[in-house]
């Protein structure tokens, strides 16, 4: 599994952060892609087979467990990405995640990846590569 994606958004993300901080003050700093942050606890449903999915999530740190159709998939670490195919491809999540340890995610919804499409479309490439990879050898 590729772990590039990820660490492509992250290293984005982690940019973008450190240029609003020094252009915007606190009081005025929007909300966009670097300020949605997830901390899970273990045992947290993350997604969910078959609902809407309306972001995709890097993990920072923590470990989750992916599984479909009540088959477990794989085990997601830090640098690993889920919930692409909902955001890029389909809208509905075609697996379901749950932390398996204290987790630290970004999350990246729709119109955080449409930006991504225009700032780092090296990274938003990888992701739609991701999405074909998984399409091709995952249950839907």
């Amino acid at each position: 599994m590729s772990r590039v994606p990820a660490e492509l958004l992250l290293r984005r993300v982690r940019l973008e952060k450190v240029q609003r901080e020094r252009e915007v003050s606190p009081h005025t700093r929007r909300r966009g892609l670097v300020d949605h942050v997830l901390e899970a606890v273990e045992g947290q449903s993350l997604a969910t087979q078959g609902d809407f999915g309306y972001a995709l999530y890097a993990v920072e740190s923590g470990t989750a467990e992916v599984s479909a159709n009540g088959s477990l998939l794989r085990t997601l670490g830090p640098g690993d990405v889920f919930g692409e195919i909902a955001v890029i491809a389909s809208g509905r999540r075609t697996a379901s995640v749950a932390a398996t340890s204290p987790m630290r995610l970004i999350v990246l919804f729709n119109r955080d990846v449409w930006a991504l499409e225009q700032q780092a479309p090296e990274a938003a490439a990888r992701l739609r590569a991701l999405v074909a990879e998984r399409q091709a050898v995952e249950p839907t």
